[in-house]
């Protein structure tokens, strides 16, 4: 799985864009430990949290950050099935 690679290029263009985990917090009110976590492991092997959890995660974290939820959705789907090559990208 591709998961923490994938997580990371979120974190990329978040901070690109100037967006800082409390912005994230803010306009989302996902927790800011769950958005590290994320950041960090890409919650994808994460117990807790199932598919449609993550997929409700992601498009709310793309649509924040100004990314198409809908790529971030694909790539998030490549990310577990471990084809992620790198593709989600600054628009």
């Amino acid at each position: 799985m591709n998961g923490p690679t994938f997580a990371a290029d979120l974190k990329k263009i978040r901070e690109f864009r100037g967006i800082s985990i409390n912005d994230l917090h803010d306009e989302t009110k996902i927790p800011r430990g769950l958005i590290e976590s994320f950041e960090d492991t890409g919650l994808i092997e994460h117990p807790m949290f199932n598919r449609v959890y993550l997929r409700s995660f992601v498009r709310t974290y793309a649509e924040v950050i100004g990314i198409s939820p809908d790529v971030a959705l694909a790539v998030l789907v490549e990310s577990m099935e471990g084809g992620y090559r790198g593709r989600v990208g600054i628009e």
